[in-house]
């Protein structure tokens, strides 16, 4: 008997599933996309603590019935999600086309509705923008008695917007700044040993009356390029919603690296606190160039970097290394500072790839140096002249007065200050300008003076004598003529006041030399107007026809005399 009711039932279910005649199948079905929003039970807007979106879903009736309607009959969660995350009683065909007749071999979309779950990731595990499983449906097809003609099953994607994003990516390399963006992710012109420094904001892009912060967020610079040995990374722990935080990074890129493009990749992960995952990626590509001579100025230390009214001298050490492509054996450093009085060059040095050298320089500082910066530059040379790079380096002066006393043998004290009628001078080239200067004797004896301007750009500085008594003033006037051939732009005069060969005191005028009117730009000026070569020409000339008629008239040949 019961093998009969077990063969019956047998039976009846072999009925049943005859009698579902049609075939199903099904598009892609997803709902969401990149600017999504998601459930927020923490948000103070009580319409987004639960966000119900919609998809489109293709269907084809490959089957022999007409089906009229669509209904959801059972939902199974993905991994990584509940019931709950979804609500998955919510989850629903939301419409179907009106006085639906899907025939055999047809197909029509129908619309279905779904909760957005709050732990729904942005990104992928390797920061792409994703669209992630969340549910597998069945979905039934009922015909025009409302049963079930077919039923078959649906993955269930969805998309959210991402909250955790990079704002700003800045890069700094030899003082030069430039900021990421689409048309501009390339740091070109790197040199081998330069030091990169990367600048970034990033931002929880969460609303305040959402109140979801962004948690253990870290952002990692990395480069699989072997030269360029790269991989740091920092915490930044949490972000509070609509909060930024900024970071730095630091490298070197190494002496010996060759040419090429090198790909450091820039990533930013975290995991918001109701679970889903944020983040973004990004490349930067360093172009580094190798040239075939190179030798770099690597750094600059000057001890002290300020002087006061009693320093005698400073101390500048340079390192510098050949990063160029072929070994030196005549390279060159020198240092200028003309408002110090002082140049210095060291020549013939050998230095093979990649390899280095340092220097340090004793710079004497002039006494009673004024107030005032004072540029020392630094350059370096391949065959001996070829300038390949340069830096500049600041002394300050911080004497108050720039008087520094001359005290001689006898105790006798010689000591004076000076002030200028004006710290900064225009002038154009060939033309000329005035320079007043007062001084004033503060030793306690009668003392002579001598008062000297010097300037490179200018065809004379100048030089005079002033008597004082004790306390008394004089000023005097220098009249300085611009040289055709100066340099435009920000130049300098000294101006000292001296005991014998002893300056007492100094400062330094600031002087902007201009284009003059009838300077010439381009070509030669041999023949222009500021030219003396002409009138040496005519000299010439003069000489060479003088020289003839002393021949003609003192070595003419005598004819002879007839007797």
């Amino acid at each position: 008997m019961k093998s009969k009711l077990i063969i019956m039932s047998l039976v009846v279910l072999a009925l049943l599933a005859t009698s579902v005649s049609a075939s199903l199948t099904f598009g892609s079905l997803l709902i969401g996309d990149v600017n999504a929003e998601t459930s927020n039970p923490n948000s103070d807007t009580d319409s987004r603590k639960d966000i119900n979106l919609t998809g489109t879903l293709t269907v084809t009736n490959n089957g022999t019935s007409t089906i009229n309607n669509f209904r959801v009959s059972a939902v199974s969660a993905a991994t990584g999600f509940t019931a709950t995350d979804l609500n998955t009683n919510t989850i629903k065909v939301e419409s179907v086309p009106t006085g639906l007749s899907l025939a055999p071999g047809q197909t029509t979309q129908i619309t279905i509705q779904a909760r957005m779950p709050k732990n729904l990731d942005a990104v992928s595990s390797n920061l792409i923008i994703s669209a992630f499983k969340t549910a597998t449906l069945t979905i039934q097809g009922l015909d025009a008695n409302n049963s079930v003609a077919d039923s078959g099953n649906v993955d269930l994607t969805m998309q959210r917007k991402n909250r955790l994003v990079v704002d700003a990516v800045r890069w700094k390399v030899r003082g030069k700044s430039q900021t990421a963006d689409e048309d501009n992710d390339k740091v070109e012109n790197t040199k081998p040993g330069d030091k990169v420094r990367i600048e970034f904001d990033i931002e929880n892009d969460y609303n305040d009356n959402d109140n979801v912060d962004i948690e253990n967020v870290e952002f990692r610079v990395e480069s699989k390029d072997s030269e360029l040995d790269l991989d740091e990374d920092e915490d930044l722990d949490d972000i509070g919603a609509d909060d930024k935080e900024s970071g730095t990074f630091e490298f070197d890129i190494d002496e010996d690296t060759d040419d090429g493009n090198y790909d450091v990749v820039i990533t930013l992960t975290g995991r918001d606190e109701l679970g889903a995952k944020h983040g973004e990626k990004a490349l930067i590509r360093f172009e580094v160039e190798r040239e075939s001579h190179e030798v770099a100025i690597k750094s600059t230390t000057l001890s002290p970097e300020k002087i006061g009214c009693e320093a005698t001298n400073a101390k500048l050490v340079v390192s510098y290394s050949n990063i160029g492509k072929a070994d030196e054996d005549e390279v060159a450093i020198e240092i200028d500072a003309p408002t110090l009085k002082f140049n210095q060059r060291i020549t013939d040095i050998e230095l093979d790839e990649d390899d280095g050298d340092t220097n340090a320089f004793n710079i004497p500082i002039p006494a009673g140096l004024a107030i005032g910066t004072y540029n020392i530059e630094v350059k370096t040379f391949y065959d001996q002249n070829k300038l390949t790079d340069n830096d500049v380096v600041v002394l300050t002066g911080t004497c108050e007065k720039g008087v520094k006393p001359i005290v001689d043998t006898n105790g006798k004290v010689t000591s004076a200050s000076l002030s200028l009628s004006s710290s900064s001078l225009n002038v154009k080239q060939g033309g000329s300008t005035t320079l007043g200067v007062n001084v004033v004797n503060t030793g306690k004896e009668k003392a002579t003076f001598n008062v000297d301007v010097s300037a490179d750009w200018a065809l004379t500085g100048g030089s005079k004598t002033v008597t004082l008594e004790p306390g008394a003033s004089s000023s005097v006037v220098f009249s300085l003529a611009a040289k055709s051939s100066a340099t435009v732009g920000q130049n300098s005069a000294v101006v000292e006041v001296k005991s014998g060969t002893n300056v007492l005191s100094s400062q330094v005028a600031t002087v902007n030399v201009g284009a003059g009117e009838n300077t010439v730009t381009t070509g030669s000026d041999f023949f222009g107007k500021n030219s003396t070569a002409i009138w040496v020409i005519v000299d010439i000339v003069l000489i060479v026809i003088a020289i003839l008629l002393i021949k003609v008239l003192f070595f003419r040949k005598k004819e002879p005399r007839t007797f």
